[in-house]
């Protein structure tokens, strides 16, 4: 007969949400710029929440955020919404020596 005490941590979901999935490190909320390309032009989204891993600088968005990211992109393809602000980009070619 073993007598004694067993103890388990229990992950919660919350408690899931907030280690990185990939490397299990610790999560931040933070707000980023993404970027990406659509219809042929370099998009830029600022004000962008994700939470990201503070060991490996994984990001992950939430459901709700990744919906409204394609349905701005895919407004932003039909030209549909108006962005607020134009940048200008420099380019370059990368020349192997």
């Amino acid at each position: 007969m073993v007598t004694g005490s067993f103890s388990t941590k229990v992950n919660t979901m919350e408690d899931e949400q907030n280690i990185c999935p990939i490397c299990g490190s610790e999560l931040s909320e933070k707000v980023i710029e993404y970027s990406d390309w659509n219809n042929n032009h370099l998009v830029v989204v600022r004000d962008v929440p994700v939470r990201e891993c503070k060991e490996n600088g994984h990001r992950f968005f939430q459901a709700r955020v990744a919906r409204s990211l394609e349905k701005l992109l895919a407004a932003e393809k039909q030209e549909t919404v108006q962005p607020v602000e134009l940048l200008q980009v420099p380019v370059f070619k990368l020349e192997i020596v």
